[in-house]
């Protein structure tokens, strides 16, 4: 009897942390699809291949982040997940060929020059889960804009 309280009692962190992990990815898919219900956001693509001009980025939520080159090219790219991504100053992307994929990395910086001190333990690797087209100009209206012209 004895050996099967063991077995319980050896279970239940298992169990708790299953359930940590299935609540955790119910609160990132809310938030990735809210994010996805943005006027703004456009067609999937699979790759983006101006990885070395990338001018600036800005955060889109806690799992996405927008990439933009010059004027025309921006790009939402959707993270599996990236605690800090919010503290981010500066990024660097890792791809296996010339193009940023499904699958490559995002690392993230808490200094706008690359890697710092502050960053020595709190270093960020985020895995890119989906490329979609992001244009800056579609008009964002609120429910309560509409009918006031």
């Amino acid at each position: 009897m004895r050996a099967s309280k063991l077995v319980i009692i050896s279970l239940l962190p298992i169990a708790f942390l299953v359930g940590c992990a299935s609540a955790g990815s119910d609160s990132r898919s809310a938030a990735i699809a809210e994010t996805l219900k943005d006027k703004r956001v456009g067609e999937k693509t699979d790759r983006i291949c101006f990885t070395r001009g990338i001018d600036s980025f800005s955060e889109e939520s806690r799992y996405s982040v927008v990439l933009r080159r010059g004027v025309n090219d921006e790009y939402l790219v959707v993270t599996r997940s990236c605690p800090d991504l919010d503290m981010a100053q500066s990024l660097r992307l890792d791809s296996q060929s010339g193009c940023l994929r499904r699958g490559d990395w995002l690392r993230v910086y808490q200094s706008a020059f690359g890697p710092s001190d502050a960053d020595r333990f709190a270093f960020n690797r985020c895995q890119i889960d989906e490329i979609y087209r992001w244009n800056e100009d579609v008009e964002i209206t609120d429910a309560t804009e509409d009918g006031e012209d």
